[in-house]
């Protein structure tokens, strides 16, 4: 069966709100999915996922260190066997210069990963988006 791995990390209230809206739209598209948060990801889940979304605040301009300790973690379990995946990268942020540098930083690393990068969105804090499909 084909799945897709939901990797959320939250600090605040808005990105656990994006992360569950996203999760609620996958259910009601009966889109089988695993949620997890980076520090429980296994490079096996990374690897047999069809397809991926990573939901994440912005810190400092970047990504959480929860988020960059994945990467860092399972880099070389997982190079070379997740070329083309589709992902999609979500940030919130306080501000849009910010976010765009966090999503700047996850795009550099999926493209060293050679993920197929199919959708991205800067979400600021007082936006209240939807995610119907």
């Amino acid at each position: 069966m084909s799945w897709t791995l939901v990797i959320g990390y939250s600090g605040t209230g808005k990105t656990l709100e994006i992360i569950s809206k996203v999760l609620e739209a996958l259910k009601n598209r009966e889109t089988p999915f695993i949620y997890r948060s980076p520090s429980q990801v296994s490079p096996s889940e990374f690897i047999e996922a069809k397809s991926l979304i990573l939901i994440t605040p912005t810190y400092l301009d970047y990504m959480p260190g929860e988020l960059k300790s994945m990467f860092d973690r399972l880099y070389y379990d997982i190079y070379r066997k997740v070329d083309g995946k589709p992902t999609s990268i979500i940030v919130t942020c306080g501000e849009k210069e910010s976010g765009y540098e966090c999503l700047k930083s996850i795009l550099h690393i999926a493209k060293m990963l050679k993920l197929k990068v199919i959708d991205t969105k800067v979400i600021l804090e007082d936006d209240t988006p939807s995610f119907q499909g």
